[in-house]
């Protein structure tokens, strides 16, 4: 699943992102799509996904994490410790696999985990989930 095509242009511009920005990179172990807000000259939304690690696995150091939910999914609210403009959601796909959502260079933390939030729910319906 290609993270750029996880959401149609239409709903990349209802969140406020421009889907002519939008950058793959597939280098590594992760897979995610970067996309610029159609607003805020410096936002950035990431699409990630992680197809060898399950939540559990990954490392978030630098991190404050809170435990939430998204769609059903077990999700992580990670809020960097270094960097105040940004947010991060990484929702469990099964027991080998991951997906995240985070948006940088935003006003704040709070905005950032509004609209990292906002495209994670947006994301969710759409993402594949691992036979149980």
């Amino acid at each position: 699943m290609d993270p750029c095509e996880v959401l149609s242009p239409t709903e990349l511009t209802d969140l406020g992102f421009d889907p002519t920005t939008a950058e793959l990179d597939d280098a590594g172990v992760l897979y995610s799509c970067r996309v610029k807000s159609s607003t805020d000259a410096q936002m950035r939304t990431w699409i990630q996904f992680d197809p060898e690690f399950a939540l559990d696995e990954l490392n978030f150091s630098n991190y404050e994490q809170s435990d939430t939910e998204i769609g059903g999914l077990r999700t992580f609210l990670l809020k960097s410790t270094l960097d105040e403009r940004s947010c991060q959601l990484s929702m469990e796909l099964g027991h080998r696999s991951s997906a995240s959502v985070s948006v940088t260079w935003a006003e704040n933390t709070e905005q950032a985990c509004e609209v990292a939030r906002e495209v994670a729910e947006a994301v969710e319906p759409k993402l594949p989930r691992e036979p149980s």
